[in-house]
């Protein structure tokens, strides 16, 4: 405890022992009514401060030291000398004052185990009121027991009574440290300190024989600062602390006006600032200390000056206490911020307004971020893009319109889901592999996949994916760009295969004509020649090989003049199953016995703007091909032709088909067929899979280039030992003119109109 707690007591001591040297009845009635007062204030304190200290320990003590300070009164007033109501004796203030010490002593004991329960504080007060008024009534009775005989001190009762008191206040003390009850420790030291000071003054008053003795002097000096010490638990309690806490919440609410970068104003009456925080120099350009006296109103946008004043004036008539609103304020350097208000009315005894208090947030940098934002979203959102947006987990947290319009997924359906629900399968797994590795590492990663739509149609998809980096370099999530590039990829494979087409075309025309003039002579010369010889004579029979081999090359020119020549095509709108169906009476008269035409062929109208000849020729190298492959064995040729129509997003077995109406030509055989290998070269010109001088290679590529020419597609499957499968894909005419098909195709090949 500090020294300077000691000071009042020991002055006040040296007060009464002045006194006592002059009159010993006037020291007593002084430390009586020290100890008195003390006693009432205490009750005061708990008594009205309980409902917001809500401490048990101290309302039970307050209640019980009532009723001593009454016990003490009484003493007092019974004091030899005094002869107040009865006449003064010292044994009728013994009594008192035995009684008033049992009732402290048991009030100190009993105090730790109330402290741990609610208490009710006027049954407290009838309860230790009763127990006050019932021994005063057995005291004055004189049913009392004797505690002094003048003349001769202390009675037995009174000495051994004394000593009890001492045994139960030890008990008290222990019981103050031992039981958990609700007081700080600073209190607990006070209370053990006036405990002690009691036991002592106990201890003096054995030992007196007269009233006005030393050890009766000694017994009330202890007494005076057990009170003094029981005093300042209260003041602590009730007083001190809640100042201290009020004192630190008061410095904690400075510290948190002054650091918060909100603004915050109270405004009087008159609408003049009482009070603004630092915020106030970055809002208003003024000092808070230069804000105090100056017009709130001044700061107000002068475009929202108006509107705010009258808004005010609204929420008085209607005495509103708290609003939200928003305004513009304007600073001395003419710089306006957009401010969010929360603002509290206070209203006087008479319903007049008497200051408003508000806190402000600056919203001018959100509403710009937002309005960046909000452009950003409407880009993305109307992105030709699809944009898909995933947490560090690879959980799907976005996707805009674009998304669902080429997945066919919904953002409900995608949100949520990882996007390996795109997976067709098709992408090698090492690509994503390395997608990760470059993403996890802050990099951006380009390429391709091969994605599959929700209706499992598959697509092509160039992809961007990038990492979201904060600044301080933490990946948060990630965001990936693809576009459908699937059309685009056929386009461009047309467009290679048609320029390598007509590439080789055009130098092997030029060659086939040369090749062609050479010809001439040696056949003419030779077959002239051989006419010279018996039929029968060995050179005549040699002769006719030369010829025979001649007219091989001759067939074989032909084939390269027409390949050279695809370009000039006689197009016009063509009944594509009637001339199928004549191709096959012409095949199934030039083809081997052992090859049987199945054909199945739907009578639904097919007409397509095509080369009559150009088709037939399709169908026949498609036909000779197929025989070839059945190397002279027994076994049927399946010829079908059917209308398909082509979706946006489901297109049949090959993906560079148009969405649009098609007639699907598929010739089918049970030959030897081919691998994987010989597939991916088979459309390339001058790849043969026949024995040198039984094919040219250019049977497949002059088809390709036939179906490419028109419009359409070509797909073919094989499995080794099970036969082949060709598919042809052209375009069916739908309302459109000869005209307009012809007009079409001459504005890309001039040469067709020279030769009409």
């Amino acid at each position: 405890m500090l020294w300077r707690l000691w000071v009042p007591p020991i002055v006040m001591s040296i007060f009464l022992i002045v006194v006592a040297r002059h009159s010993f009845l006037g020291f007593h009635t002084f430390a009586e009514l020290f100890a008195i007062v003390i006693s009432f204030v205490m009750f005061a304190f708990a008594w009205s401060t309980y409902s917001f200290s809500r401490n048990n320990f101290l309302l039970f003590l307050a209640c019980g030291y009532f009723w001593i300070g009454f016990l003490d009164l009484m003493h007092t007033l019974t004091y030899k000398g005094m002869n107040v109501f009865v006449e003064g004796s010292g044994n009728l203030a013994v009594q008192f004052w035995i009684g008033s010490r049992y009732g402290e002593a048991l009030l100190m004991l009993m105090a730790p185990f109330a402290a741990t329960r609610k208490q009710n504080g006027y049954l407290l007060i009838t309860a230790f009121g009763a127990f006050a008024v019932g021994l005063t009534t057995i005291i004055l009775s004189g049913n009392f027991p004797v505690g002094f005989v003048e003349g001769t001190g202390l009675t037995s009762f009174k000495i051994y009574s004394e000593y009890l008191i001492i045994l139960i206040l030890a008990l008290a003390l222990v019981t103050l440290f031992r039981q958990l009850c609700d007081i700080s420790p600073e209190e607990k030291i006070f209370i053990s300190t006036a405990i002690v000071m009691t036991m002592c003054a106990e201890l003096a008053f054995t030992f007196y024989v007269s009233v006005y003795g030393l050890s009766n002097l000694a017994g009330h000096i202890f007494k005076l600062l057990s009170y003094w010490f029981i005093l300042q638990a209260i003041v602590i309690s009730n007083l001190k602390r809640p100042y201290a806490l009020l004192e630190n919440s008061e410095t904690r609410y400075r510290e948190t006006v002054e650091r918060t970068n909100d603004l915050i104003t109270v405004v009087d009456k008159d609408g003049l600032f009482e009070f603004v925080n630092h915020s106030a120099n970055s809002i208003f350009g003024v000092s808070a200390e230069d804000c105090i006296g100056l017009r709130a109103f001044d700061f107000v946008h002068p475009e929202d000056r108006a509107r705010t004043k009258k808004t005010f004036q609204g929420w008085i008539e209607n005495k509103e206490t708290s609003v939200i609103f928003e305004n513009r304020q304007v600073s001395r350097d003419g710089n306006s911020h957009d401010m969010m208000w929360n603002v509290s009315l206070h209203y006087d005894e008479n319903g007049e307004i008497a200051s408003i208090s508000g806190i402000a947030r600056d919203l001018t940098e959100r509403k710009q971020i937002e309005g960046t934002l909000r452009k950003l979203s409407l880009a993305v959102e109307q992105s030709p893009s699809s944009v898909i947006i995933t947490n560090t987990e690879g959980t799907i947290e976005y996707v805009n319109k674009m998304f669902t319009t080429i997945t066919g997924y919904s953002a409900e359906e995608a949100i949520g889901q990882k996007p390996s629900l795109l997976k067709s399968g098709e992408t090698p797994e090492e690509v994503y592999e390395t997608l990760w590795a470059a993403i996890n590492k802050g990099k951006q990663w380009r390429g391709t996949l091969r994605n599959k739509r929700k209706d499992g149609s598959v697509y092509l998809s160039a992809a961007t994916i990038s990492p979201i980096v904060t600044s301080d370099g933490a990946v948060t999530h990630f965001i990936g760009a693809t576009n459908d590039i699937t059309q685009r990829v056929a386009d461009e494979n047309k467009l290679k295969q048609s320029e390598k087409l007509e590439s080789i075309g055009g130098l092997a025309g030029g060659i086939a004509h040369d090749f062609n003039n050479m010809l001439l002579p040696i056949i003419s010369l030779t077959d002239l020649t051989r006419k010279g010889f018996p039929e029968e004579s060995r050179d005549r029979q040699r002769l006719d090989k030369v010829v025979e081999a001649a007219n091989r090359a001759k067939d074989l020119v032909a084939r390269i003049l027409a390949f050279s020549r695809q370009e000039n095509a006689n197009k016009q709108n063509l009944d594509l199953n009637a001339t199928i169906k004549n191709t096959l009476e012409l095949l199934r008269a030039t083809l081997p016995t052992t090859v049987k035409i199945v054909e199945r062929l739907e009578k639904a109208d097919m007409i397509v703007f095509a080369d009559q000849a150009q088709i037939s020729s399709v169908l026949m190298n498609l036909s000779t091909n197929a025989a070839d492959a059945m190397n002279g064995q027994a076994g049927e040729m399946k010829v079908s032709l059917s209308p398909i129509k082509v979706s946006k997003n489901k297109a049949a077995s090959i993906e560079d088909l148009n969405t649009g109406k098609y007639a699907k030509l598929v010739v089918k055989d049970c030959g030897h067929g081919m691998d994987q290998k010989t597939l991916d070269r088979i459309k390339d010109p001058f790849f043969t899979t026949k024995e040198v001088g039984k094919g040219t290679g250019l049977g497949l590529s002059m088809v390709h280039g036939i179906v490419a020419k028109h419009g359409g597609a070509i797909d073919i499957s094989s499995t080794p030992g099970k036969g082949t499968t060709i598919e042809i894909y052209l375009p069916i005419s739908e309302g459109e003119s000869v005209d307009a098909h012809k007009s079409s195709d001459n504005s890309r090949h001039p040469e067709a109109t020279v030769e009409k």
